[in-house]
């Protein structure tokens, strides 16, 4: 279930976005979602070293970073 509703929200999301419509508003449940998946799925990396995990989560970030710009435009 919670995958559906990542997955709805994910595309909801692009879609306003790629259609200028809503961006603020847009970007923050996306913002959620990839910090989310970064804590779940990127941190256990850390034990395999800082090298490791920052090339691991090297798009994550640019995500992250490339959201906030638009939320905050």
């Amino acid at each position: 279930m919670a995958v559906l509703l990542v997955g709805l929200t994910e595309l909801i999301g692009g879609i306003c976005i790629i259609c200028n419509y809503y961006v603020k508003k847009a970007a923050i449940p996306l913002l959620v979602i990839i910090i989310a998946a970064i804590i779940l799925a990127k941190v256990p990396i850390l034990s395999s070293g800082i090298f490791q995990f920052a090339f691991e989560v090297r798009l994550e970030i640019l995500m992250v970073l490339l959201l906030y710009i638009l939320w905050k435009h």
